[in-house]
């Protein structure tokens, strides 16, 4: 939840979430800010300006739609300090498949703003326990989940079937749900857009939101690839016949016997110069990529430890 307060506590909104608000007042929107940037608090106006709507004896229903069931309790309890409505967050922890529509019924005319999971409002959609047409809002959190069979997604396409067509507001920190080819990021936006039914707004200058966003400020680095020594040149040289040489080289039983009773780990004749090998080899790939000292202590560590 990006919008924390105390209660009874009226925050006065910024610029560009006004600019916002009355954009989401003209019509659907998905609101693309970073995170921390107020895109509830922004929904949370809205849906006090269209609260009228939600008055009287057959009231309509404001509805903000979540994916967990801790953002149901955190939008909850958000709302009801923000707003003068009764609110209820309704989450499977609750049973609600198991509820009949007497229950659903009450529920939905005692209450003003509901806050649930998608699942559940695609479940009592589904099986004609409420009429979309009853709502005045749906609020999209995280609504670049809205892909594929989502539950989002199942909402939307009763929209356009529907004689009085809810307003519809999307909050998203990223348009996009996992990794996009460039080519193909104007035609996932899009695609969400048509899914929603809504067009995607976010600040025109970035620069607006300094100071109030969590993203943190990018510094790019650049460094230089590792131009090798002549010292370096000089060891990698040793090192390449060193290889070589012990291609031929074999370990005689009675060395090992040798080192037997000392704290050293004979070397097996199968595996034994292939540690060494790669001992080399190691110190090699450190040498071309690393300073020189490093590489060498880095050698001289993996040396002590594999006792060879």
């Amino acid at each position: 939840m990006e919008d924390a307060g105390e209660d009874n506590v009226e925050f006065i909104p910024r610029n560009y979430q006004v600019a916002l608000f009355e954009k989401c007042m003209r019509e659907n929107t998905i609101i693309f800010l970073p995170t921390g940037a107020g895109k509830t608090f922004i929904a949370i106006m809205v849906l006090k300006r269209m609260g009228k709507d939600l008055l009287g004896e057959n009231h309509k229903l404001s509805i903000i739609l979540v994916n967990t069931v801790a953002l149901v309790d955190q939008h909850t309890k958000y709302i009801k300090q923000h707003t003068p409505f009764e609110v209820a967050g309704f989450s499977g922890e609750m049973n609600v498949d198991f509820w009949n529509s007497q229950i659903w019924n009450e529920q939905l005319q005692k209450n003003q703003v509901l806050v649930m999971t998608c699942e559940i409002l695609a479940g009592i959609v589904r099986n004609k326990i409420f009429d979309l047409n009853r709502a005045n809002l749906l609020i999209f959190d995280e609504c670049h989940h809205g892909v594929n069979d989502h539950s989002m997604r199942q909402i939307m396409t009763n929209f356009q079937n529907l004689a009085m067509k809810p307003r519809v507001i999307g909050l998203t920190a990223t348009l996009l749900n996992g990794n996009c080819k460039p080519d193909r990021v104007m035609n996932e936006v899009e695609t969400l857009e048509i899914t929603f039914q809504s067009k995607v707004a976010t600040l025109e200058e970035s620069g607006d939101v300094d100071g109030y966003a969590t993203n943190p400020k990018e510094i790019l680095e650049t460094f230089r690839t590792h131009t090798l020594s002549g010292v370096e040149l000089e060891c990698i040289k040793h090192l390449d016949t060193m290889m070589q040489n012990l291609k031929y080289f074999r370990i005689e039983t009675e060395v090992n016997e040798r080192i037997k009773h000392t704290s050293l780990t004979p070397l097996e004749p199968n595996d034994g110069l292939k540690k060494v090998i790669n001992i080399v080899k190691d110190l090699k790939f450190h040498l071309e990529n690393l300073e020189y000292m490093v590489a060498v202590f880095v050698v001289y560590h993996t040396i002590f430890k594999l006792k060879v």
